[in-house]
């Protein structure tokens, strides 16, 4: 029987041509790929992305182009992936949208895992989405395993399903997409349950130690994202759930009824502190 999930990749994307090539072949390479939508936004401003999007154009369903001048870094960053999250989810009314970023790769088991937690925690009402990286050892965990994490979206590639776009949406398109970062306006809402976490990680970021911050390509966090990747391995689809604390941040730890209590508690802090700023203004 035809699975009848409707399902989205989304990448937005500026002036980093071989990246973006390296992103969109992995995208089109991984398994089950054919059952995506796969939607660009590009910034205008580099003919050499022009380029790699011509030719990667059959697999292409959506491209936008938009003017990104008179808007900071920030907000052009905020506002193009808030634009193809509305794409996909109000356009093609997906059931989740895997956001990857321009200089990520993913690997080729990546949105066959993502089907599998998808399938099996729709129907949790606790279920906010999925993430694909981890920092953790080959050694200590098998490539097919994964953790139910209290933990926010992993910006580089990373599922939220359409019940959180629809609560974080609902009010229109945040004011402040120029101030704040979009990760951080939809972590609120996703550490209030749980994101499905690979214990290997099936994204490299290859912009780390070059566009992201002046860091060497030895920094200790791309090492570990490297050692942790999956690769090319083939995946035998028979994904197992291994609970253990990732160590992406303090925060990360494994879900609970009682950390999510407690997560709900500050999130209700969370948005009476920004309705109190609105009353304020």
């Amino acid at each position: 029987m035809k699975n009848l999930t409707k399902k989205s990749i989304v990448v937005s994307t500026y002036n980093r041509a071989e990246l973006l090539e390296k992103c969109l072949e992995s995208i089109i390479s991984a398994q089950g790929f054919e059952e995506y939508k796969l939607i660009i936004l590009h910034q205008i401003g580099s003919k050499e992305v022009e380029l790699v999007l011509e030719r990667y154009k059959n697999q292409i369903d959506f491209l936008c182009r938009v003017d990104g001048r008179n808007k900071t870094p920030l907000h052009n960053i905020n506002w193009n992936r808030y634009a193809t999250y509305s794409v996909a989810f109000d356009l093609y009314s997906s059931d989740f949208v895997l956001g990857i970023e321009d200089d990520t790769v993913i690997a080729m088991d990546a949105l066959q895992f993502c089907d599998y937690a998808f399938e099996k925690f729709k129907n949790k009402r606790n279920f906010k989405g999925i993430n694909l990286g981890s920092l953790e050892s080959p050694q200590l965990n098998g490539s097919n395993t994964y953790s139910r994490i209290r933990y926010g979206l992993h910006g580089q590639a990373g599922v939220i399903t359409k019940n959180v776009w629809n609560s974080f949406s609902s009010r229109g398109i945040p004011r402040n997409l120029a101030t704040e970062p979009l990760d951080a306006m939809l972590e609120a809402r996703l550490k209030t349950g749980y994101m499905v976490t690979s214990n290997r990680s099936r994204f490299l970021d290859f912009g780390w130690g070059g566009t992201h911050a002046p860091k060497s390509p030895t920094d200790s966090y791309y090492q570990r994202l490297q050692n942790s990747w999956v690769g090319s391995e083939n995946s035998s689809l028979n994904f197992i759930e291994a609970p253990i604390v990732h160590t992406w941040r303090e925060d990360s730890v494994l879900f609970s009824r009682r950390a999510t209590f407690m997560a709900r508690l500050r999130f209700m802090k969370y948005s009476l502190k920004i309705w109190l700023s609105k009353v304020k203004n």
